[in-house]
């Protein structure tokens, strides 16, 4: 915590500090999960089949049409109350 009897420098160089091991612990914990999906499986493991979880071509277009819609009705709702 700063205090004001403190030297600005000192308690920047203290928060730079914190920053940097943080980001140590954060490398040294996230990176031994890393796999690379370019590497041949191992003797004894299978290959490695990531699943793609975007929307196919079918979904993004219904749901396009979908929106379509909901805008086609809110643009009637909208003319019936301004008749009002």
């Amino acid at each position: 915590m700063f205090s004001p009897g403190q030297f600005a420098e000192d308690w920047l160089y203290r928060i730079a500090i914190r920053e940097a091991l943080n980001h140590k612990r954060w490398f040294k914990r996230h990176l031994q999960k890393n796999v690379s999906i370019d590497a041949e499986p191992e003797e004894g493991h299978n290959a490695i089949e990531i699943e793609d979880l975007g929307a196919t071509p079918f979904d993004q277009l219904a749901a396009h049409e979908v929106q379509q819609a909901v805008q086609h009705a809110l643009q009637r709702f909208r003319r019936c109350f301004a008749a009002l």
